[in-house]
């Protein structure tokens, strides 16, 4: 997604797309808790740290998204 990001690409083109793809459905949960939804994904190695970043990052731009539309 940075890579992506970085090529030039806007964070709506790259989501688009990623709507498209799909994780293996043995590695991919989701569960309703409440009014949350709970979503799991199983990696392997480094990978979850990778993982982690990105989910880290993504949260990130959405809260910088709701300051600039409440802030």
């Amino acid at each position: 997604m940075t890579l992506l990001h970085e090529m030039g690409y806007s964070l709506e083109e790259i989501a688009e797309c990623l709507k498209t793809m799909g994780l293996a459905k043995t590695r991919y949960n989701s569960q309703d808790a409440g009014d949350m939804k709970v979503i799991t994904m199983l990696s392997k190695c480094l990978n979850g740290y990778a993982t982690s970043r990105v989910m880290e990052y993504i949260a990130k731009q959405k809260e910088a998204e709701a300051d600039s539309i409440y802030g």
